[in-house]
């Protein structure tokens, strides 16, 4: 299904995408050029359901791997093609709005659940944290005027 609807898309970039299976599929012709990984049948599915929650999900899961190019990359193919992808998922037009209607139950959040969230969001490596963390690992605000200094001397 997600394959069928992303060769629908015209992408500003060339994507190519290995599925649980082996298989490459090809999208795009142009750069910039990425090529990913998706490791499992459920995150294929989701993707195709959810993009805006799973890919990031799956890319943090390590669902989804970047095997050749950047992150920034793939996020500006991503972003750049996302419109023509909603736009050619009829199944996601019907998920989004019958979600909207469940979404006050979706959001009820009990205290079991809360701590399972917490620990989702926060109990991640401290190497994410340092890319983004001064020092001290205090949250911290710089400017940097040029991309050759690091946060400590923006």
């Amino acid at each position: 299904m997600l394959f069928s609807v992303l060769k629908k898309i015209s992408f500003k970039g060339r994507l190519d995408i290995i599925d649980c299976n082996g298989n490459t599929h090809n999208f795009g012709s142009e750069e910039p050029y990425v090529k990913i990984r998706l490791t499992n049948k459920s995150i294929q599915r989701k993707i195709f359901y959810n993009p805006s929650l799973y890919l990031g999900e799956a890319y943090m899961n390590k669902e989804l791997i970047i095997e050749e190019g950047s992150l920034d990359d793939f996020v500006s193919i991503i972003s750049s093609s996302y419109d023509d992808f909603i736009k050619h998922n009829v199944f996601f037009k019907f998920y989004e709005s019958f979600s909207s209607y469940l979404k006050p139950f979706q959001q009820l959040n009990q205290i079991i659940q809360s701590k399972k969230n917490v620990a989702h969001h926060y109990d991640l490596n401290e190497d994410l944290y340092r890319l983004f963390l001064d020092k001290d690992m205090q949250y911290s605000c710089a400017y940097f005027h040029n991309d050759n200094i690091s946060l400590q001397q923006a």
